[in-house]
């Protein structure tokens, strides 16, 4: 799998057996980790480290999914030993707010923690092409009439789904961190509906098309 490759490569992981947990700080976050929909209709008891015997527990931009004030408050129920409590969504702060529980802090998705200057090791798979790139978390066929009027001057490609949906010149299934990287800050055309893909196309300085989710988001 290439996320398993991409972290052999560059993540330096120690086995928890050689930490000390008890003079360690641990973080969880950020990305969805207390969605419910995601983790099997509960929360997952990892991401609440319930089993980890630790003084120092922090989350940071933790976003909870259906933000909810049933789902908010059942989150904060469970986190009762963190030190620190930081969220990504403005409206879940501002529910948790209320509560005046000085652990509650608003943080920035890690996403903007870097800027283009950070990511040197990019380079280009398709050298020379003029790039169109599709990622969309659901289908929106809407897309096909968006780059139709590229596909005669741009290479098109698509990430995502077992099935060329698009019918993109180059498809995709899956990419890494690396590549899904690279494919953005080498695109002269990202077309999008996903949050991050839009975040480092912003922070690449690249040409943003929004497809609208069917929820209205």
């Amino acid at each position: 799998c290439s996320f398993y490759q991409f972290r052999r490569q560059f993540l330096k992981l120690t086995s928890v057996n050689n930490v000390d947990l008890s003079r360690a700080t641990i973080i969880v976050g950020s990305d969805q980790i207390w969605n419910k929909s995601i983790t099997g209709g509960h929360l997952d008891d990892f991401f609440l480290l319930h089993s980890v015997k630790c003084d120092r527990k922090y989350s940071y931009a933790a976003s909870i999914g259906e933000d909810t004030e049933q789902n908010i408050g059942e989150v904060y129920g469970r986190l009762n030993d963190f030190v620190g409590m930081g969220v990504r969504e403005k409206n879940v702060y501002d529910q948790l707010s209320k509560k005046n529980d000085q652990r509650i802090v608003w943080n920035s998705d890690p996403v903007f923690l870097l800027n283009s200057s950070d990511y040197p090791l990019l380079p280009s798979r398709y050298p020379g092409k003029k790039i169109v790139l599709i990622y969309t978390l659901e289908t929106n066929m809407d897309v096909c009439h968006i780059i139709e009027k590229y596909r005669s001057t741009h290479l098109v490609l698509s990430i995502g789904s077992f099935r060329n949906i698009y019918h993109s010149d180059i498809h995709y299934r899956a990419a890494s961190p690396l590549d899904f990287l690279s494919l953005i800050a080498h695109a002269d055309i990202v077309v999008s509906n996903s949050f991050h893909t839009i975040a480092f196309s912003i922070i690449f300085n690249r040409t943003i098309v929004y497809v609208p989710l069917k929820n209205g988001r």
